[in-house]
């Protein structure tokens, strides 16, 4: 799992992470990136240039102004915590090679993150945007317990508040692409260790469908008698009746304890003793496996972006670059061995032209803003756009204009409710779009829709994405309305009289996945 948070304070930086870190670290901390490289960083980090660092000083004399607003910002806490299982196999079964398959996926998922989601603003006639640099400096540390003294092995990347333009300038990096890239970067760093993990003769077993894993062979409690810290954030929830991510943040600072250090020959004792009275038997790895068969491996990748492409969309013909790889990746842990067959894959649709740039030919190609669509969900917002446009203009409107204006006056509608009814009521095309916001009233212009319609002879259908959309619809606007998937499946069955005079009422259309807003 990968989390992220701003470090607000550089004395706060310094004395967590060296105190509670830098003596401690079963891996010396290290400098990794390519703005550390261009400003000589590089190997073993040293407490004096890590100190300046934070402080926005760098080793070449330039001094980061990254003040805003009177709040500082040293650096931003990209922490990589492995499943518990992966922690248990390591510090307690004591197999050595997953501490490397961790550090691998670690810096697979910062490279992916540095290539494509480094980024610092620019201003130039006037206008700010923020370009792509391509280069972090980040102090690794590593360390091996939870706050409540369990075996859990993390990788705390502190990314600087630094980065250099394409203009040679160091500035402030704008962490909004971490922030957006975090879960495309987490679904790298699972299946990446995933795979590893596999390679080393183990199995692992999906747990949820966001490629969640953990090494086979131990249960549920005995992860949980080790999750000591979990259990905790999840009670002070219970407590509060909270849920979600942000309120699990908040427990999170509101129970948690000092750092106490405790000798590891210790805790492996203690941690040994636990595991024998849960009954842990540590799996035993089968022979490490060969590389894959290339083709396979590509086919597999294959089938795992086009299901996410096809997922993604469903609802929208345009999807960013990193929703295709977060789902796609997601889908592949626990059933390819090389994860960056996944970006091999997405290569060769996008030279086959199955997967299409979307942006604007005026739009600088940037991996910051690369958003993309395909050849079958283009055709059929092509298709659907067309049948529009047949519709045009080829109706008689169901109501005349002046028993449209003589209720809206009568029922007091709103000026934008009595626009609403009018465009429904009145115009010539097959099929009309309204937006409604919260709190516009749109019930009340649609109860008047309806008895306007039926007063004129025409019988309402209404239908929603959602069984729970269609039942509030029904209630709100009294008609007689189904889900869109039961609407289509009477339509084909008992097609209508093409003389009935019908009006079909679609609720909350933007839900409705773009195949079936066609067969509609």
């Amino acid at each position: 799992m990968i989390s992220i948070k701003n470090i607000t304070s550089a004395a706060q930086a310094k004395t967590y992470y060296e105190e509670g870190y830098y003596s401690q670290d079963a891996a010396r901390p290290t400098w990794w990136g390519k703005g550390a490289e261009l400003q000589g960083m590089q190997g073993d980090l040293h407490k004096r240039v890590f100190d300046d660092a934070l402080d926005g000083k760098l080793p070449n004399g330039e001094q980061i102004l990254r003040h805003k607003e009177g709040k500082e910002r040293p650096a931003i806490d990209v922490t990589f915590s492995p499943p518990k299982s992966v922690s248990l196999q390591l510090l307690v079964g004591g197999d050595e090679r997953i501490r490397q398959a961790h550090d691998r996926a670690v810096e697979s998922a910062l490279t992916y993150l540095e290539h494509g989601f480094a980024q610092a603003r620019i201003t130039k006639g006037g206008i700010t945007r923020s370009e792509k640099t391509g280069n972090f400096m980040v102090a690794r540390m590593q360390h091996e317990t939870s706050r409540e003294l369990d075996p859990q092995l993390h990788t705390h990347c502190l990314v600087l508040n630094a980065t250099q333009r394409s203009d040679g300038a160091w500035r402030a990096l704008d962490n909004a692409g971490l922030y957006n890239a975090r879960a495309s970067a987490d679904a790298l760093y699972r299946a990446e260790l995933a795979a590893s993990i596999r390679k080393l003769g183990y199995e692992v077993e999906r747990t949820r469908s966001d490629g969640q894993f953990e090494i086979a062979g131990y249960t549920h409690e005995q992860l949980r008698a080790f999750s000591k810290r979990r259990e905790q954030i999840e009670e002070a929830l219970k407590e509060r009746g909270e849920h979600g991510a942000k309120a699990a943040e908040r427990a999170n600072l509101m129970t948690r304890a000092a750092k106490e250090h405790v000798p590891p020959e210790e805790l492996e004792v203690v941690w040994k003793r636990e595991a024998k009275a849960q009954g842990i038997v540590f799996p035993e790895p089968a022979k490490e496996r060969a590389e894959p068969i290339h083709e396979e491996e590509l086919a597999a990748a294959r089938r795992a972006v086009e299901h996410a492409l096809d997922h993604l969309t469903e609802r929208s013909t345009v999807v960013s670059r990193r929703d295709v790889v977060k789902h796609a990746l997601q889908l592949s842990v626990g059933r390819i061995e090389e994860p960056k067959a996944v970006f091999v894959a997405i290569d060769a649709l996008m030279k086959e032209g199955t997967l299409m740039d979307a942006r604007s030919r005026h739009t600088k190609a940037d991996d910051l803003d690369q958003m993309w669509t395909t050849t079958q969900a283009h055709s059929t917002e092509k298709s659907i756009v067309h049948t529009l446009h047949l519709g045009a203009d080829q109706l008689a409107p169901m109501v005349a204009e002046e028993r449209v204006q003589d209720a809206a006056h009568a029922k007091g509608l709103t000026e934008g409710q009595g626009a609403a009814v009018r465009l429904a009521l009145t115009s010539r095309d097959r099929v009309v779009g309204i937006q409604g916001y919260a709190g516009t009233g749109k019930t009340y212009a649609l109860q008047t829709v309806r008895e306007l319609a039926e007063e004129a002879g025409f019988t309402v259908r209404g239908c929603a994405p959602s069984a729970a959309a269609a039942n509030l619809l029904n209630e709100d606007a009294g008609s007689d309305s189904k889900t869109v998937a039961r609407h289509l499946i009477d339509a084909r069955n008992a097609p209508s009289n093409p003389e009935a005079k019908e009006l079909w009422v679609v609720d909350e259309v933007s839900m409705v996945g773009n195949k079936q807003a066609l067969h509609l």
